[in-house]
């Protein structure tokens, strides 16, 4: 046995020594710029595989094991998304060495992706109700990073925007799991980046579609197949062995001479008029003819002077940003104007002023306080900011648009109140009118707060809604999802 140890250990030495030396050589040859002699190691690796095979040793296995160590339910999530990396692998070599096929061999080259990636859906939709379900939802969308291999033009883009469909549900994750266990939301960050880093690989290596090699014979799902089955496939590669490198090419060949005149006859002619230029019979200028030697009254510019531009017309937008004068007015007897205001607390619509028909519109308000007393129809505010509204009875409806931090507040009752393109809204709601219903479109930032026995209690208006479709029904449901 102490003979077969030794004997063993030779053959290592000796091939540790072999790879040392094609190294050293290797190095040599970069140093004195000739060809490194061919060694019996196979085909040289492209770099794009090179630089995959770092990615996937230093970022994309390290998170797959992660994964399958987290929870017992992901252990097979893990290991499907590291064979989803590896089939990416396989497909980018495989284009390196062929050359880019037609539809249906394209379809061929990317079928290794589009099951594993099936696997991991149905894997999704195996694990709902379990502990793994939010994990498996957000690797779900993060795999669909490995189908840039698939995606031409905004390759990039679409890998990063990977990152943005799983934080819907990663965003659960740490929800969940910020004070109990740092595991989960390690695993949430270490996959954000193994999508940002995979990004920056095909940034550098295949910006706009993966790369194939014009000059193979072969196409790349051919390629495939034969790496699939085992079998060598050739790397076309500059040749290892021969003479020293052709010489390089001789110099450029010499500017034409910087001479004018032989550019063309007419410059030419130009040229030689000018050298032949004689100020002989030119009169000499005294002092008393320049101008700041001649007397005040003969200073005096003779030429007209140049009118000035018309100025440009105001776009739309200045137009509107010019400050005009404050309006409370009452306009046919139907509709009640408030415009313009700016620091004003002191605007009100008594009882006596308004009727039930009247509807108010409210506009380009600023840091002001608006008060309607009794009941309108309607209430309208339209590009207001920092603006209160205190009203008593609604008729129809209130509604705020193109608004910015606003508050309003009813002591009565109001049927419907309704936000479009606010931002940052207050609503107030008497116990009357705690059942009313509120419409929200293109919105952020909506606070409701319904009057209780002594204060007020303050619930936020949802941001973020999830659809769903129901085969049976053919319908979509839509549900709001707290943050």
């Amino acid at each position: 046995s102490t003979h077969h140890i030794i004997t063993h250990m030779s053959t290592i030495n000796e091939s540790l020594v072999s790879r040392l030396e094609a190294a050293v050589q290797r190095l040599e040859a970069l140093s004195t710029g000739k060809a490194a002699p061919s060694t019996n190691t196979g085909e040289e690796t492209p770099a794009a595989v090179l630089a995959y095979d770092s990615y996937m040793a230093q970022v994309a296995e390290p998170f797959c094991n992660q994964t399958s160590a987290l929870l017992p339910e992901l252990a097979e999530g893990g290991q499907l998304f590291l064979d989803g990396f590896k089939a990416v692998r396989s497909i980018v070599l495989a284009a390196a060495q062929g050359k880019k096929p037609k539809t249906d061999g394209m379809k061929q080259l990317l079928s290794c992706v589009v099951k594993i990636l099936e696997q991991i859906e149905k894997k999704r939709a195996d694990s709902k109700g379990t502990v793994a379900w939010e994990h498996y939802s957000a690797l779900n969308e993060a795999s669909k990073c490995l189908q840039w291999v698939g995606v031409r033009d905004i390759t990039v883009k679409y890998v990063k925007e990977t990152v943005g469909a799983s934080q819907f549900y990663t965003m659960k994750i740490l929800r969940e799991y910020r004070t109990k266990d740092e595991k989960h939301v390690q695993w949430v960050n270490d996959l954000k980046n193994t999508i940002t880093k995979l990004a920056d690989y095909v940034n550098e290596f295949h910006m706009t579609g993966l790369r194939f090699n014009a000059k193979a014979n072969k196409e790349a799902h051919e390629v495939l197949q034969e790496i699939q089955s085992g079998k060598t496939t050739p790397v076309q590669k500059a040749p290892s062995t021969g003479g020293p490198p052709p010489p390089p090419s001789g110099p450029p060949p010499p500017l034409p001479p910087k001479d004018s005149r032989s550019s063309t006859p007419v410059m030419g002619a130009v040229f030689d008029e000018i050298r032949d230029f004689s100020t002989r019979g030119l009169r000499k200028v005294t002092n008393d003819m320049k101008t700041k030697n001649r007397p005040a009254e003969e200073r005096k510019s003779v030429v007209p002077a140049v009118t000035a531009k018309k100025a440009a017309p105001k776009t739309k937008k200045e137009q509107v940003s010019e400050k005009k004068p404050p309006r409370i007015e009452l306009v046919a007897d139907k509709k009640w104007e408030i415009s313009h205001q700016s620091d004003n607390q002191d605007i009100e619509l008594e009882e006596d002023q308004i009727k039930m028909n009247h509807a108010v519109y409210i506009y380009n308000c600023n840091d002001s306080l608006i008060q309607v007393h009794g009941k309108v129809s309607s209430i309208s505010m339209d590009s207001c900011s920092k603006t209160s509204l205190i009203f008593g009875s609604i008729v129809a409806s209130v509604e705020l648009v193109n608004c910015q931090s606003c508050k309003i507040q009813t002591k009565g009752k109001v049927p419907l109140i309704s936000l479009n393109k606010t931002d940052g809204a207050q609503i107030f709601l008497s116990k009357e009118s705690a059942t009313c219903p509120i419409y929200s479109s293109k919105s952020s930032e909506m606070n409701v707060c319904v009057a209780n026995d002594e204060d007020y209690d303050e619930i936020p208006i949802p941001e973020l809604f999830v659809s769903r479709f129901n085969p049976e029904t053919k319908t979509l449901s839509t549900e709001s999802e707290e943050i």
